[in-house]
């Protein structure tokens, strides 16, 4: 049985500027601002057919011309993200009659290049899964093939002055796509005649994109590409391999967590949570029920006529899993983020009839494979390397399929009465144990609350652990003034 629950927080953010002790808040951190890079990281591989693989490249070249409409009116006077871009649906953003005959035209343009029709026969007939490596090799060859097409279509539209196009490399790396698409064949057929997994393809791709970004490099280093004028930069060069990072989120969505431990006996994770000792540990009150420890939280529920609606619901505490690999996810058959008529339209269907063989394992299919869908979010969410295995950590996840999670949505508050006490850490100073108390005086107060436990963590050479105990003394006279 897990009772109790601690969470380690630096003084600055319960004192600071945040003030989460005072507003009794617990902040659910993305997984970007989480210590691990690796945070939320899935094995996702791309293995479909010929319609999902023309979707795939369809979807692309909408991102692109997005992104190169974006930096056609913004230039360098505003920084270009990729919240500029529809990457959930890239087709809506074809509001007028003028947008969608520019859309049909791109796709006519660049379906009809042979060198893409090659790479979508050859993609689609894979014996073995592509994996992210690979797969930015590929779209990084597509971008080229797209971007004249683009500029070009532009110019001809009068959407952009006439310019000669600066895009010089485009024409050079022609031979190398043809050579690259060839390679896709031999790679294929030594894969799938080799036994026991001994010949590995992510080697061969890995280094010719690494030869790719050396390349990069050396233009920006040579001011071949001139690295200040950022948002050019973005759409010319970076644009295929963020774009393979950023189609993960149609495959679940954006998740928040708020991190926990089942003991705080190790002096590590004191250092790198607790700020070097100096800061301190909250030990949480659990409700037990059959899926395992809660925490009561006042969440998002609902948007209503007065505005957001806020709700106190128990929320779950996940165990991590720390394993040597993470979980693999089938892109084509896990488009969970899609409502089930735009998945189908726009990655199932080839528009004239025809449908995808991914579509059978679409999340959308069964009451089994949604199931699956949830368990593999919440697997990804809650799964680190073995490195991490110290920490003997559990999280919260937070999520919402309906609305965006703001940052002030995310600082949630918990209930006084499950903050079973404090424990100060072994360096924490006096000035900020005083600052503290005084905050939790006043709380008890307010909740008529006479059972506050402090404690204080001192190193064990009994048991070479960091230890802590009860502070007896440390009692309020909540009817009092102090």
């Amino acid at each position: 049985m897990t009772e109790y629950l601690y969470r380690f927080r630096p003084v600055d953010r319960l004192l600071g500027k945040n003030h989460e002790l005072e507003r009794q808040e617990i902040y659910f951190a993305s997984p970007d601002q989480l210590n691990d890079p690796m945070e939320g990281f899935k094995d996702i591989f791309w293995k479909g057919d010929a319609i999902a693989w023309q979707n795939l490249f369809k979807h692309f070249l909408l991102c692109l011309n997005h992104a190169y409409a974006t930096l056609a009116i913004l230039q360098e006077e505003y920084p270009i993200t990729w919240q500029h871009i529809p990457v959930l649906d890239p087709h809506k953003a074809a509001a007028t009659a003028d947008a969608v005959a520019l859309q049909q035209s791109l796709f006519d343009q660049f379906f009809s290049n042979p060198t893409v029709s090659g790479y979508i026969d050859r993609l689609s007939r894979r014996h073995v899964p592509i994996r992210r490596i690979e797969l930015e090799t590929h779209i990084k060859s597509i971008h080229l093939i797209a971007l004249p097409i683009i500029f070009n279509t532009y110019q001809r539209r009068g959407l952009i002055p006439r310019q000669k196009i600066e895009m010089n490399f485009v024409d050079k790396t022609s031979a190398e796509m043809l050579r690259l698409l060839d390679g896709i064949s031999t790679v294929d057929e030594a894969e799938a005649g080799t036994s026991g997994g001994s010949f590995d393809a992510e080697i061969i791709f890995a280094a010719q994109r690494s030869t790719a970004r050396q390349l990069d490099l050396i233009n920006q280093y040579n001011r071949t590409i001139d690295p200040e004028r950022k948002n050019r930069l973005f759409v010319l060069v970076n644009f295929p391999g963020e774009y393979v990072q950023q189609i993960e989120q149609i495959v679940h969505p954006d998740w928040y967590a708020a991190c926990f431990m089942i003991h705080c006996s190790n002096s590590s994770t004191w250092g790198h949570y607790g700020s070097s000792h100096s800061g301190v540990c909250l030990k949480f009150k659990t409700t037990q029920t059959d899926a395992g420890p809660t925490l009561r939280l006042r969440t998002l529920n609902g948007i209503g006529s007065g505005g957001p609606l806020y709700g106190l619901t128990n929320h779950l505490f996940r165990p991590i899993t720390y394993d040597s690999r993470y979980l693999a996810i089938d892109f084509f058959r896990t488009l969970g983020r899609l409502p089930i008529p735009i998945a189908n339209a726009q990655w199932y269907s080839d528009g004239k009839g025809g449908r995808s063989s991914c579509a059978e394992g679409f999340v959308g299919q069964s009451d089994e494979r949604r199931n699956e869908y949830w368990k593999d979010f919440y697997a990804a969410a809650t799964t680190k390397l073995k490195d991490w295995e110290y920490e003997a950590e559990y999280r919260i996840v937070l999520y919402s399929s309906l609305f965006e999670l703001s940052p002030t949505d995310r600082a949630v508050q918990y209930e006084f009465s499950d903050l079973d006490g404090i424990i100060f850490g072994i360096k924490t100073s006096i000035d900020d144990k005083l600052k503290i108390t005084k905050i939790i005086a006043n709380k008890c107060r307010i909740h008529n609350r006479k059972d506050f436990n402090f404690y204080q963590a001192y190193y064990s050479s009994r048991t070479a652990k960091i230890e802590y105990s009860k502070m007896p003394l440390l009692k309020f006279d909540i009817n009092g003034a102090g």
